[in-house]
């Protein structure tokens, strides 16, 4: 709150940030992503993508995905963009799955997988689904509550939280809370996921581990092969108090890797802090 007698003037944007972040360790190209030949667009719901985290309940959406050839000589690209569809609310993102058919094998044990991005600020994301060695699915859409889910009648009130029982629901803060798979920026981005993986010796996981959602035994079965892209678009985008459409609708996507590096001490990872104020709450 301002000061009595105080009022604001003006207001003018600072100076912009721009981050250009590169792959760094080991790069394996897993897809040029210059067409759509390999891949498909899931034609049916995803429950899954609809209801496992009530915060952001997603709706499946009409996307038009065609590869494009950018501008001065630049490798092509998949333009992806949405139309209007009726059902759900506008601030509800919606969703496309592009599955690869024969699923693509990361090589190693990948610490992150990326891929680059022309955004829209438009608050999209990408997810992605892996399988490991075991049969095991990998989502990186946040771990699965472990318990009763309390922080959901912190969040949705008491009677809310117990009338949604969509039979899985996903922990408190654990889905991309350091926005990592973000579509905030405009313009060419390499945008990278970490991956969930083990430390030698005892096993003890990764700090990314959190952020993925897993159906088997939580241990990453090497090797990990990729399932799908999933991408993920606000058809509204909240301006200061109004909901409007991003000015450009469309993204591109191109390049799509994975990217081998050892994965420092949990200590010295933001996940690190996530997981410790998680335990403190339990």
């Amino acid at each position: 709150m301002l000061p009595p007698g105080v009022t604001i003037a003006k207001l003018a944007p600072g100076t912009p940030l721009h981050s250009n972040s590169q792959p760094q360790g080991k790069v394996t190209r897993l897809s040029p992503l210059d067409s759509l030949e390999g891949w498909q667009l899931e034609e049916k719901p995803n429950p899954l993508l609809d209801y496992y985290n009530p915060m952001t309940p997603r709706r499946k959406g009409d996307f038009a995905i065609e590869p494009v050839r950018a501008k001065e000589g630049s490798p092509s690209a998949l333009k992806i963009t949405p139309r209007p569809i009726s059902h759900g609310k506008a601030t509800m993102p919606m969703y496309a799955e592009l599955v690869n058919k024969s699923g693509v094998p990361l090589p190693g044990k990948p610490a992150g997988i990326g891929v680059w991005v022309e955004g829209n600020s438009g608050w999209g994301r990408i997810i992605y689904e892996l399988h490991d060695a075991s049969g095991q699915r990998w989502t990186s859409i946040g771990a699965r509550s472990k318990g009763a889910s309390d922080w959901m009648a912190d969040w949705l009130g008491q009677k809310l939280s117990e009338e949604y029982t969509p039979g899985e629901v996903a922990d408190w803060n654990t889905d991309d809370v350091f926005g990592q798979s973000r579509i905030s920026f405009d313009g060419w981005r390499y945008l990278e996921v970490a991956l969930p993986g083990q430390y030698p010796g005892e096993g003890y996981h990764w700090p990314a581990n959190s952020q993925w959602r897993w159906d088997g035994d939580g241990i990453v079965h090497y090797p990990l092969v990729l399932k799908k892209i999933i991408i993920e678009m606000p058809e509204k985008v909240l301006y200061l108090t109004r909901f409007k459409a991003p000015r450009r609708p469309a993204i591109q996507l191109r390049e799509l890797i994975s990217v081998e590096r050892e994965i420092d001490a949990p200590k010295t990872s933001p996940y690190d802090y996530v997981e410790a104020a998680q335990m403190s709450l339990r």
